[in-house]
């Protein structure tokens, strides 16, 4: 048998301690009766504490009920309220003498919800002109619940260099 949630929630445990939505039971000696118990998904449990965001629509993860610019899905991670417009920019850029670096707080739980998250560059505002920070460059500072994601650039011979966080929704 398998413990299928709804939309929504996820699998969190059987009642005699198996933790895998997928069960067989072989064997049994006696009659084994046993409850699945479910937990609301982490950004649907996210977005529930706002009730001023009453549409459904408004609540998916591609959404901007506050029209910041920022949709849901980069609210959630880095923690920030889709119900009021945010008052700044949540990836912070700060330009040294010889180095750059654009930096963002990413909330765990939402990475481990499945949302990916991450800086891309760019030397134009074109669409397709967006990659992905070389992994060299990032670093991540672990702050407990929340982390730091920086990603740090020479100046020298950079031109025009523009970033952005880009979230992935499950």
């Amino acid at each position: 048998m398998t413990a299928v949630p709804n939309p929504g929630y996820s699998f969190a445990s059987w009642s005699d301690g198996v933790l895998t939505a997928a069960r067989t039971d072989t064997n049994p000696q006696a009659n084994l009766s046993v409850t699945a118990t479910f937990a609301m998904a982490p950004y649907d449990s996210w977005v529930t504490n706002f009730p001023d965001i009453t549409n459904p629509t408004d609540r998916e993860p591609a959404a901007d009920p506050d029209k910041d610019g920022l949709a849901n899905s980069i609210e959630f991670v880095t923690g920030s309220d889709p119900s009021k417009p945010s008052s700044g920019a949540p990836l912070k850029t700060n330009v040294g003498t010889t180095h750059v670096v654009y930096q963002f707080i990413r909330v765990k739980a939402a990475g481990e919800a499945g949302f990916v998250s991450r800086i891309e560059l760019s030397g134009q505002l074109g669409a397709a002109s967006w990659n992905p920070a070389d992994p060299g460059a990032v670093a991540i500072i672990d702050n407990g619940p929340t982390e730091t994601v920086s990603v740090t650039l020479p100046l020298v011979g950079a031109g025009k260099r523009f970033a952005r966080i880009k979230v992935i929704a499950p």
